[in-house]
């Protein structure tokens, strides 16, 4: 899909919000229309100012981009945090296991046992 703004925007598209690329979509159809129909739009005395909807659905795309690249890191940063999470839990409950095991539940609060479970 070629774009009126003369930006290729394939790439951003399939992961960008479909807010965003819809909006995106009917602004470059819009500028493209404008583009093809420019003598009529000035024979009819009606101007319109294209290069502000061209700019502003360029600095959207860019916004977007930036926004999913964020939202990827912060998916990959989160996916790792929730295995270290696991990981610690895992942990947590072997390294507790042999205390509870050997020692009577009323001596669980001095290594830091807060519960009785």
């Amino acid at each position: 899909m070629g774009s009126a703004i003369g930006v290729n925007l394939n790439s951003i598209f399939f992961q960008m919000n479909k807010i965003y690329s819809s909006q995106i979509e009917k602004a470059n159809s819009l500028a493209g229309g404008i583009e093809k129909n420019a003598a009529k739009l000035k024979a009819s005395n009606v101007s319109v100012d294209l290069q502000k909807l061209k700019e502003c659905t360029l600095q959207l795309a860019e916004l977007a981009e930036k926004q999913d690249v964020a939202e990827s890191a912060l998916a990959q940063a989160r996916g790792k945090a929730h295995e270290k999470l696991n990981e610690l839990k895992n942990i947590y409950e072997a390294v507790k296991f042999p205390i509870k095991s050997h020692f009577a539940m009323e001596q669980w609060p001095v290594f830091g046992i807060p519960d009785k479970r």
